[in-house]
């Protein structure tokens, strides 16, 4: 059995039993603690698109398309919402703690391109939920995960969720961790936000087109959704 540091539990305890990555900022996450917060980030999610350097957001019904190596997909976020939740910190203790539950819905479209090599058809798709319920308990000041489902799988392409519509990918936030074969497969993903909500409508020589590959020093950028194809 391969040998792990404790650096290395610690990153995957976070990257799996936490509502956060380990790429946000202190005030990102704090922002998910009140209802004002989210209500802001929320009101962004549906108005603007924006870039990360491990990925994008864009308005619900927008399809993002991802691309690595030979495979590409178009996915877009269907909705959104969250509620909070009362529950105890832990079976011994009376205490209680207001959370955040955070949910989404999602469409996938593995796509093939046409023999023009500019229009794309779907050749299988499919959908599903994502969600982020806290339990209540606290660990580090961080509140642990019981149930949550937060990656999105399109054929070969594997990419994570971040409440609200955030599509990226997860393990970028450790890339100290990673082997050179792993730190390669995070950078082989690219990312392309649009305006288009219908599969038939995409066009891959459209000049406003514009693809980010995951990019360790890229700063965080907010488009204008007039400046998107579609």
């Amino acid at each position: 059995m391969r040998n792990c540091s404790l650096k290395a539990y610690v990153a995957l305890f976070f990257s799996t039993c936490f509502g956060v990555f380990p790429s946000l900022s202190i005030a990102q996450n704090a922002a998910y603690s009140t209802e004002e917060g989210i209500s802001a980030i929320e009101m962004k999610a549906r108005t603007s698109a924006s870039i990360s350097w491990y990925g994008v957001s864009i308005p619900l019904g927008k399809f993002t398309l991802v691309r690595k190596d030979d495979a590409l997909c178009a996915i877009q976020i269907t909705e959104f919402h969250h509620n909070w939740t009362e529950r105890s910190q832990n079976k011994s203790s009376p205490d209680t703690k207001i959370l955040l539950n955070r949910y989404a819905k999602y469409q996938w479209h593995i796509l093939s391109v046409n023999d023009d090599e500019i229009h794309v058809r779907s050749i299988r798709h499919g959908g599903g939920n994502l969600k982020i319920e806290p339990t209540g308990s606290s660990i580090f000041g961080h509140m642990a995960i019981a149930n949550s489902k937060t990656t999105i799988s399109c054929g070969a392409i594997v990419v994570d969720w971040t409440y609200p519509n955030h599509i990226g990918i997860s393990k970028a936030g450790k890339l100290h961790l990673l082997d050179t074969a792993a730190k390669k497969d995070v950078f082989s993903f690219e990312f392309s936000p649009t305006n288009w909500d219908a599969i038939e409508s995409i066009d891959l020589q459209n000049p406003f087109l514009k693809w980010y590959r995951v990019e360790e020093n890229r700063p965080s950028l907010t488009l204008n959704m007039d400046a998107l194809p579609g």
